[in-house]
């Protein structure tokens, strides 16, 4: 960043939203700086997809996620290398990015060709930027705000900074470049996180499964998925050691049964260890005319039912009664013999192994079956040794805990400062011109591409893909 200072001279560009630009800097209507392009009939080019996550890219036409196509590939638009494409809609969102290669998108999207003093590469960035994004938002035209288009006689007539071209491509490698730089340093704090989780998970299933003192003699466990365990653990049923309880869902169409005090739980509130807060509460009439039941305080919930189960087993000791639904059982124990967040530990730090023997085989939704769960031994220490267990793992996974936070505060804290950056510099508020950028060092990782937006940054990334199947 070394060199990044302000130009020596500015003069007023009279739009609000710019403010001062460079002396040697214009501002020109969009209508001198694109073309549109409104051409069809190419059906044998590759499909490309408008995201608010990642600007223009390749569909990936093997494993995309949504299957609806036109049938007459002939009526998309052509879009050439270089050629700016967005989609009117979610223009306003950062849906707007630059061809890769030649290709098609939506009807319903508009392509914008580049004049020869334009690198398009630039423009990318400038709309993107929160300013110019709200300069969209007040030219958009529709019935309802979150619907508003921008069409191609409006975006022709908004204005925009117009550098001279040999400037507009220099922002836009140092842009790049910078890109690939941010790409790296939040894959490698991605990988910081991954090694931090393994250490969590192998702390957990070394401690719930051997104990704390090493030395203690083990003894082999007889069952596939835990190994050895201490001579001195004993083995037991879950359906022996807890008591299940299913819930159900009050009627949505009786405002009599909903916003009382009781929480209910659903599968969409186990993202906590700990349950302590839910978004729903019902009332004590919704619990006694339908299948939903109150379970005590230090229940062990268990999701049962949901698509996360072909990964995980979302699992959480509740610290209060709560009341579940149908997709959750309610592990209540019925000895002291053990405790249930050294139960709720045991699950999460072995669930790789477990979701296999528990998951119901053929089913059109993921489940687990009750039979296999409630057969399935888990070991169980003397119930001081349960306890101080627990103890240490929350006091070793508290730490790591720090460490994970503090990677993610300096990813959001990058990704914070790249969005100003970008800002400061296509407006012309920093200049890029003496600042050396080694251009072969150009670094693209796919969870971090180089097209990240401000609508990223600002949270809006895990919005709706926009793409071409979009109307």
């Amino acid at each position: 960043m070394n060199g990044l200072i302000p130009y020596p001279d500015y003069w007023d560009s009279g739009l609000p939203w710019l403010g001062r630009i460079p002396q040697h800097w214009e501002v020109r209507r969009n209508a001198r700086l694109f073309a549109e392009r409104n051409e069809t009939g190419h059906p044998d080019l590759p499909i490309l997809e408008v995201s608010i996550r990642t600007g223009v890219t390749v569909r990936d036409m093997e494993n995309q996620k949504r299957k609806q196509m036109m049938a007459d590939r002939a009526k998309y638009k052509r879009a050439i290398s270089g050629d700016v494409a967005y989609n009117m809609m979610r223009m306003w969102q950062g849906a707007v990015g630059t061809a890769p290669v030649d290709g098609l998108v939506s009807p319903a999207y508009v392509v914008a060709k580049p004049l020869p003093e334009v690198d398009s590469r630039y423009y990318a960035y400038l709309f993107r930027t929160r300013a110019y994004m709200n300069e969209v938002n007040k030219f958009s035209r529709g019935i309802v705000t979150d619907r508003n288009r921008l069409y191609w006689d409006e975006f022709r007539n908004m204005s925009s900074t117009f550098p001279p071209r040999a400037e507009q491509t220099a922002i836009a490698d140092f842009l790049d470049h910078h890109a690939s730089i941010v790409a790296r340093f939040i894959r490698t704090k991605r990988q910081q996180i991954e090694v931090l989780n393994e250490q969590r998970l192998a702390m957990m299933r070394q401690f719930v499964a051997r104990g704390i003192d090493e030395s203690t003699g083990l003894r082999d466990s007889g069952q596939d998925w835990l190994d050895c365990i201490p001579k001195h653990w004993k083995l037991a049923k879950v359906g022996y050691l807890a008591r299940f309880e299913t819930g159900g869902t009050p009627a949505t169409n009786r405002p009599e049964f909903w916003g009382g005090n009781i929480p209910w739980v659903s599968s969409k509130d186990m993202k906590v260890p700990f349950i302590s807060e839910t978004q729903d509460y019902i009332t004590a009439q919704a619990v006694e005319n339908s299948a939903t039941k109150v379970v005590p305080a230090g229940s062990l919930l268990l999701v049962v039912r949901s698509g996360i189960l072909r990964r995980q087993i979302p699992v959480a000791v509740t610290t209060r009664p709560v009341a579940i639904n149908q997709d959750i059982k309610a592990l209540t124990l019925r000895t002291d013999d053990l405790d249930s967040e050294y139960l709720m530990l045991v699950i999460r730090s072995h669930e790789r192994s477990l979701l296999p023997v528990w998951r119901k085989k053929g089913a059109t939704v993921e489940s687990i079956e009750h039979g296999p769960l409630a057969n399935t031994y888990v070991p169980v220490p003397p119930r001081d040794e349960q306890r101080e267990i627990v103890r240490r793992i929350k006091e070793i996974a508290s730490q790591i805990a720090v460490a994970e936070h503090t990677a993610e505060r300096q990813i959001t804290l990058i990704r914070e400062y790249r969005k100003h950056l970008i800002a400061d510099i296509v407006t012309g508020k920093l200049d890029v011109r003496n600042v050396p950028i080694e251009l072969g060092e150009l670094y693209v990782q796919d969870s971090e591409p180089v097209a990240e937006t401000d609508a990223t940054m600002d949270g809006i990334g895990n919005a709706e893909e926009v793409t071409v199947g979009d109307e």
